[in-house]
């Protein structure tokens, strides 16, 4: 069996596998696969260390060189995607939806077993809300803008060749900024609300651990990772003033949905490599406090070339 540059990412989490299962010597292992008893202990060791992302290819390029992109950029990776969710008030009294624009840019580096990871984000939503009040429809649009960072370290401890732990801890802040706006009165019933300009910011602390095993599914390599976690989140005050718009000077507080201080967070996820190139990844997350529950899905098809 030769190991082509295309296939690495298929046959060594096979060759992992293989150890695992103890079914043959390591040295007959290695022997199947066409390495040296050497190079597959450097496997070993370097999925003990790093888990699936240590059995990548690395550059034999020199460590310098002076028309090289710097490392700290070279580490980054650029995310842009497009949003729209909605939500809704129980008997009818209302309804939104937005239109988000996100970008973000990330970068992770590893040192043997521990990792620090980085992410800063920006999104742009572009909100409609629609509500009745004693019979009087009204409708707003506006815009806001959210700014988030995040910052994270871990060390992953090998419990067995396959199976990973990953404590960690995480520090994020995130602020939301809105505009002064005024509703649409559609029906003239005297009860569209202007609302001033609200800035509100989040910082959460996070420590949990992650866990990551690696399978195969007939002859796919299969990533199983999970996450267990506690959050605790200081927010500052979400509150909106408005005024009737027909009847200036008659001021109140809108206040926003209280965010639970404690949170415990869970994540299960899966990849399956199909080819070398090819990779089907779905995760679950789900967010639970005593006053709000949180779930969320995602599926993604991942070309690498």
């Amino acid at each position: 069996m030769v190991w082509r540059k295309t296939c690495a990412m298929e046959e060594r989490p096979r060759f992992m596998h293989a150890v695992v299962d103890n079914e043959e010597t390591f040295a007959a292992v290695c022997r199947r696969f066409e390495v040296s008893r050497k190079t597959g202990y450097k496997w070993l060791e370097r999925y003990g260390d790093e888990g699936v992302a240590g059995l990548k290819d690395r550059s034999r390029a020199p460590l310098h060189h002076p028309q090289a992109m710097p490392e700290r950029i070279a580490e980054q990776c650029l995310a842009v995607r497009r949003a729209h969710p909605t939500w809704g008030l129980e008997q009818g009294a209302g309804t939104g939806h937005s239109d988000a624009f996100q970008a973000g840019v990330y970068g992770i580096k590893y040192f043997g077993p521990a990792y620090v990871g980085g992410a800063l984000a920006f999104t742009n939503n572009w909100f409609t809300t629609t509500r009745t009040a004693l019979g009087d429809a009204v409708t707003a649009n506006f815009q806001g803008q959210s700014y988030g960072t995040r910052l994270e370290g871990g060390y992953r401890y090998a419990v067995t060749p396959p199976i990973g732990l990953t404590p960690y801890a995480a520090l994020q802040a995130q602020s939301f900024h809105t505009p002064a706006y005024s509703e649409t009165d559609l029906t003239g019933g005297g009860f569209g609300l202007s609302y001033n300009a609200m800035t509100a910011s989040d910082t959460r602390s996070e420590l949990g651990a992650r866990f990551d095993d690696l399978t195969l599914w007939g002859d796919m390599p299969l990533q199983l990772r999970a996450r267990l976690a506690w959050a605790h989140d200081w927010v500052s005050d979400p509150a909106l003033s408005a005024v009737f718009q027909t009847l200036p000077g008659t001021s109140f507080v809108v206040n926003g949905a209280p965010v639970p201080q404690n949170s415990a967070l869970t994540s299960l996820g899966a990849e399956l490599h199909l080819t070398a190139r090819w990779t089907l990844i779905a995760k679950f997350d789900g967010e639970f406090a005593s006053s709000a529950q949180t779930y969320a899905g995602s599926g993604t098809l991942r070309y690498t070339w």
